[in-house]
């Protein structure tokens, strides 16, 4: 998996973490608020990546039904 580079960071910091605290510190959440953190990041990286997505996909799929019109085919329905 390739960590967007926002999340790098914190994910070098939770790697450093688990692996000075060993299992005990895991088992006792030594680490708990690097995993939060982390988690937080790449959601919001995923978020940010989803909503680029669905905003790309609407401009192509406007494009595309513009050149069907200009050669006058119907476009379907949503």
């Amino acid at each position: 998996m390739t960590l967007p580079i926002a999340c790098e960071e914190i994910s070098g910091r939770f790697r450093d973490c688990v692996d000075r605290e060993n299992l005990w510190g895991r088992i006792l959440g030594r680490c708990d608020y690097l995993k939060d953190e982390l988690e937080l990041c790449l959601r919001k990286e995923y978020l940010g990546r989803k909503r680029r997505s669905a905003k790309n996909s609407k401009e192509t799929r406007r494009k595309w039904e513009e050149a069907n019109a200009e050669i006058g085919l119907d476009t379907p329905s949503k």
